[in-house]
């Protein structure tokens, strides 16, 4: 999944609210994309790792530190205007919820 292009993520939450997460592409988590996290301090947000983009310059992350985490919320980071959202309570789970693939003119859920 983290090699596909456009993807929905929708809540698991049928009657829920909350929109399709839209992920343009996932960048990818190894180490050398590690020396890419990025200190999001500035926000009050801290350190995190950049790990999917909408494609339009917001981006999903997850919080980075020196000690070595099993699981880690996600959030979404907009920049117009500024807000920091949590998305998930782990990876696992963001990645877990029903998704559609988009590919040019053909859509596949799973």
């Amino acid at each position: 999944m983290v090699l596909t292009e456009q993807i929905e993520i929708a809540h698991p939450n049928p009657s829920s609210d909350e929109p399709a997460e839209w992920i343009e592409a996932f960048l990818p988590l190894d180490l050398e994309s590690q020396k890419y996290a990025c200190d999001l301090a500035g926000q009050g947000w801290g350190k995190g790792f950049c790990f999917a983009t909408d494609g339009a310059g917001n981006f999903y992350w997850i919080p980075a530190n020196e000690a070595r985490q099993a699981d880690a919320a996600v959030f979404f980071a907009n920049h117009d205007p500024i807000a920091n959202e949590k998305v998930a309570d782990t990876l696992d789970e963001f990645l877990s919820w029903p998704r559609t693939i988009h590919s040019g003119d053909a859509e596949l859920t799973t």
